[in-house]
């Protein structure tokens, strides 16, 4: 029983990161379509057009930081570490690694796709 839990959390963990990262991924390479494809999901709910862009632009940063805050939170519950510490590591360096990929693009004169 304990094995098919371990199993259940392991792989849901693993879609969890793959799908964080393939969206991470996608935003970095092309951050309007993703903002237009969250905002259609938005309009798809039943907002009006501004509204669900000014929505999108809010919920791609908290949508972001709950993806892998929870991902963190998942390892720390797989590794028997504190729940909030694991979260909160996880949105931290990602926040490091996300700022240091922004300037490198900056320096550089990446402007997307």
């Amino acid at each position: 029983m304990g094995t098919g839990e371990y199993i259940s959390v392991t792989n849901q963990n693993e879609m969890v990161h793959s799908e964080v990262a393939l969206e991470r991924k996608m935003h970095a390479l092309f951050p309007a379509a993703e903002q237009e494809e969250l905002a259609g999901y938005f309009r798809d709910y039943g907002a009006d057009p501004d509204t669900a862009s000014r929505m999108a632009a809010a919920a791609s940063l908290v949508v972001t930081a709950v993806a892998l805050t929870a991902g963190g939170m998942t390892v720390g519950r797989l590794t028997g570490r504190p729940l909030v510490r694991s979260g909160l590591r996880q949105l931290l360096l990602s926040a490091i690694a996300i700022a240091v990929t922004f300037l490198v693009g900056s320096l550089i004169g990446g402007h997307g796709a």
